[in-house]
């Protein structure tokens, strides 16, 4: 076999392996009101706790607002990052490509005032945690 055959091959073969291992999306978006699965931005999560308990293997996507690891006033409560799951905030909520979020325009805040008080007594100890993580 020529060595531009090889070539072409390997491209070949890279190329395909790169299309074939594509990010699915998971969406999160706390004002969403459609069936809650994160399937779209209009079906979207609107809890990042269970975009996080149940996205495997993929991305998460948050529209721009205020997210709590609780909202029953347990302390202990926090965002525990996953292997393999990439968390990325700023969007608007319309986007279909990663590169179009504007994180500037489309403020996401991950925060531990869980009691909603604005003072740090009840507040979450870790708002987010990457334990066990690599």
């Amino acid at each position: 076999m020529e060595f531009g055959t090889l070539r072409g091959l390997f491209w070949t073969l890279l190329l395909s392996f790169a299309c074939s291992t594509a990010w699915a999306v998971a969406y999160v978006n706390a004002d969403a009101t459609g069936a809650n699965d994160g399937s779209s931005w209009t079906d979207a999560y609107t809890d990042l706790q269970t975009a996080l308990a149940t996205t495997v293997d993929d991305d998460i996507w948050v529209a721009a607002g205020t997210y709590y690891p609780d909202a029953g006033g347990d302390v202990n409560a926090t965002f525990q990052l996953k292997n393999k799951v990439h968390l990325y905030g700023g969007f608007a909520g319309t986007e279909t490509s990663r590169n179009q979020r504007h994180w500037n325009a489309n403020v996401t805040i991950l925060s531990g005032d869980i009691d909603l008080d604005g003072t740090p007594a009840g507040n979450s100890r870790h708002v987010v945690t990457a334990s066990n993580t690599n």
